[in-house]
């Protein structure tokens, strides 16, 4: 009778004790990643969630864009969107700017602001969504009671948490509701209005 030995082969690759160690690392040097990079560290921004900080992030963002889009189009024309002569239509209403430098409310420049973007190939449609609120863009006097917060034009966005208007402040302005460039107000239905100035030459 013939007897043979068996060998154990041993294939190239890791056990599981090596790859829950390894994953384990990878996971500790991410967190130490994550923290080392976090755009609102060191702000004054104590008790905002992370996820309200990266929502104000991501506003931010859009409002860049937009603020890119409409020193784009005034390159383009002249003239600010919404302010432009050129007539438009917007919900069957014929709506032309005067021209005067400001988009004001009162004659509908403010409903033409983001149409003219469109027509002018600048914007993907004829509104902007901003974590599902419409954005807004014109001319204000902002106003709590016979103080004046600020004038100029403003994105306004409706409905904005608290918390994300707050770390939007804090990372942007001077973390204060009632001043500098950026505002926010107590919304009639539901959390903030916030208001960011735009600055055509900034």
């Amino acid at each position: 009778m013939f007897q043979t030995k068996s060998k154990s082969i041993r294939l190239p690759g890791y056990n599981q004790v090596e790859l829950i160690l390894g994953f384990g690392l990878v996971a500790l040097l991410m967190l130490g990643l994550l923290t080392v990079v976090n755009p609102f560290a060191g702000d004054q921004t104590e008790g905002i969630p992370s996820y309200r900080a990266a929502n104000a992030m991501y506003i931010y963002s859009a409002i860049e864009q937009q603020r890119v889009a409409v020193m784009s189009y005034t390159e383009m024309t002249g003239a600010l969107p919404g302010d432009n002569p050129v007539a438009v239509e917007v919900d069957g209403r014929l709506i032309k700017g005067n021209g005067n430098g400001r988009i004001e409310v009162a004659n509908g420049e403010k409903d033409k602001v983001f149409p003219d973007l469109y027509n002018a190939g600048i914007n993907p449609a004829h509104y902007v969504r901003v974590r599902g609120k419409i954005l807004e863009f014109s001319w204000v006097e902002l106003r709590d009671g016979d103080k004046i917060l600020g004038v100029g034009h403003f994105f306004k966005l409706p409905g904005v948490h608290p918390l994300e208007a707050r770390a939007y402040d804090a990372k942007h302005d001077d973390d204060s509701s009632d001043s500098g460039d950026v505002v926010y107000a107590r919304n009639e239905t539901e959390g903030v209005d916030l208001y960011i100035k735009f600055n055509l030459f900034r």
